[in-house]
Order: C-alpha cells, then sequence, then structure tokens
C-alpha cells in the first residue's frame, strides 16, 4: 500500500537531440506492488522498476547514479521509460520527488521530450487519467483534457521539487476520472524522441 510518496529518490531525466523519425509503440503489461520498491535505486533497477524501450534509432539508457537516483535517456528517435505501478488504497495523498529535466531537439520538425508521469490505474490496471510534467524542445505543447493534466516545464537542467496532492489533483484538474475508481498509481520517468512522422 501507498502511505504516502514522498522524499522519492533524485532522477535525473536526460534527452539528447534527434536526427531521424519514426513509428509504432508497444506497451507491455506491469505488476501492481503493494508498495513502492526500490525506491532509492540502490537495488538492480529490475528490483520493483519495469524498463520500457522502443529503440527506431540511437540509443536508450537507464543508469542508476551511485548517489542514489537515476538517469533515463534517449537519442534519436523512440522512447525510454522507467514504471512502477503500487497499490492506492487512498488517494489523499501526496506525491513529492525532486528531478531535473533536459530537451534538445536539431531540427524545427521534429521534438525532444522528458517527463515524469503519474498514471492512475483501476482495479484492472486501466489507465483512467495522467498528470505529466515534461520539458520539451521543438513540437507543439501537450493539450490538456478530462483526463490528461500536462505541466510544461522550462527550467532545463535545474533540480525542482515536485509536489503533488493526489485528491486535489484529481477534483481540480481531471474531471473525466473518478477518484472513487482509482485503485493503483503508476510513477513513470521517460524520454522521448520524435520527427515529423511520429513515433
Amino acid at each position: 500500500m501507498l502511505r504516502q510518496v514522498q522524499d522519492y529518490a533524485p532522477a535525473v531525466l536526460l534527452l539528447a537531440f534527434l536526427l531521424t523519425a519514426c513509428g509504432g509503440s508497444a506497451v507491455a503489461e506491469m505488476p501492481v506492488r503493494p508498495e513502492l520498491t526500490n525506491r532509492d535505486f540502490a537495488a538492480p533497477l529490475d528490483s520493483g522498476w519495469h524498463r520500457q524501450v522502443r529503440n527506431f534509432d540511437g540509443r536508450g539508457d537507464v543508469i542508476a547514479l551511485p548517489e542514489g537516483g537515476v538517469t533515463v535517456s534517449k537519442t534519436f528517435c523512440g522512447w525510454n521509460r522507467l514504471s512502477q505501478a503500487v497499490v492506492l488504497d487512498d488517494f489523499r495523498q501526496t506525491f513529492r520527488t525532486r528531478a531535473r529535466f533536459a530537451a534538445r531537439s536539431s531540427r524545427h520538425d521534429y521534438f525532444g521530450r522528458s517527463g515524469l508521469t503519474l498514471g492512475y490505474l483501476d482495479a484492472d490496471g486501466g489507465l483512467l487519467g495522467e498528470t505529466r510534467w515534461y520539458l520539451q524542445a521543438g513540437g507543439r505543447p501537450e493539450e490538456n483534457s478530462p483526463t490528461r493534466h500536462s505541466i510544461r516545464l522550462t527550467e532545463a537542467g535545474q533540480w525542482l521539487d515536485l509536489e503533488l496532492d493526489i485528491a486535489d489533483e484529481l477534483r481540480r484538474n481531471l474531471s473525466g476520472v473518478r477518484p472513487a475508481d482509482v485503485r493503483a498509481l503508476r510513477i513513470t520517468f521517460e524520454a522521448f524522441g520524435s520527427g515529423t512522422g511520429g513515433c
């Protein structure tokens, strides 16, 4: 169970420039854990965390840092994600973490993005909605909807202390998500690159 997600290990999210276009995607299943595992990334990353990578070009790395924390990066086209889903038996909690983001694009018709997403899941693990902090270079900003609250960041390379009252977020920004249906929280660190063809 997730009592309060706070003092979460620092996360460094880096995304280098991209040069090529790509297409397609795939999402793998992951277990929902009773509590956050390996929150400081001190154990091997496959302990608690689930990695998804789609490489059309370039490389995607996930590196645990010796001082605690993790770097998730993707160069060129595709995406790289590190996620964990945990039971959320009471949505009246606060999520806290410290992160920094970087994104760069080498052409006006391509874009790069790094982000942190909280996905709100139902009892079957289905995605009900999400809150996303992201830094993007190139491309159009994401649009908000009743099930997605996107927070565009402008502070590249700076450490940010992110805090979110989950109950308040559901009430104010995610009108399409019924709080009573939320049973789990999926935490995802992501680096993404796309071109005119999309990834």
